[in-house]
């Protein structure tokens, strides 16, 4: 019976493994031309490169698919008007925000968000990642940091929407709390296995 039980716990690997697999797929992350409020007359210029520099991070990391949206039309500061920009993509996130040069003094505010989401006032729920500095110069060395910011916002928010009503959840498509339940059980069943040959086994002995 044992030996079932750990046949039994090698196939669950198999399917965590399985879901894993199908979960891996590439995240399609559409990416919008950031919003320039600056006296430069450059301005769409400046937005066409910062938008290209995150999107090169953002590929760099792995496991990412962009999704340019290049035409200056797209550039946006509302959360609803970039998540429907993104699902007619067929995107799953958003990256969208603003580039600010006052004075002295630039700032990056970019967002990041789940299409499918949506918060209290129904609108896409997002990650904020705020960079403030000197000068744009001083900015981009810091955008490193700032894709990685939104690469783990992604990957921590890349679970499968539900199967909508009357749809098949796709096979191997677990969700890892599901998988933790069954794994949990079959703990419970080895353990308790366990349990009963070393009673018997004890009482054999007797």
């Amino acid at each position: 019976m044992l030996t079932r039980t750990l046949i039994a716990a090698l196939l669950l690997i198999g399917c965590v493994g399985s879901a894993f697999t199908v979960s891996a797929a590439p995240l399609r992350v559409a990416v919008l031309p950031v919003v320039v409020h600056s006296s430069d007359s450059e301005t769409e210029y400046l937005s066409a490169g910062l938008s290209e520099m995150i999107s090169a991070r953002l590929e760099q990391a792995g496991g990412i698919e962009i999704i340019r949206l290049e035409s200056d039309a797209r550039a946006t500061t509302k959360a609803l008007v970039a998540a429907e920009a993104a699902r007619s993509v067929g995107a799953q996130f958003v990256v969208f925000g603003s580039f600010t040069q006052f004075g002295d003094g630039a700032s990056l505010d970019l967002r990041a968000a789940r299409v499918d989401s949506e918060d209290s006032d129904g609108e896409p729920e997002f990650h904020k990642v705020f960079v403030q500095s000197g000068t744009l110069g001083a900015i981009i060395p810091r955008l490193d940091d700032v894709a990685g910011r939104i690469v783990h916002f992604l990957r921590g928010n890349a679970q499968a929407p539900a199967p909508s009503s009357g749809d098949e959840a796709p096979q191997g498509a677990a969700s890892v709390g599901d998988l933790e339940q069954r794994i949990e059980a079959l703990e419970r069943a080895v353990f308790a296995q366990q349990a009963e040959e070393a009673a018997a086994e004890a009482t054999a002995a007797e």
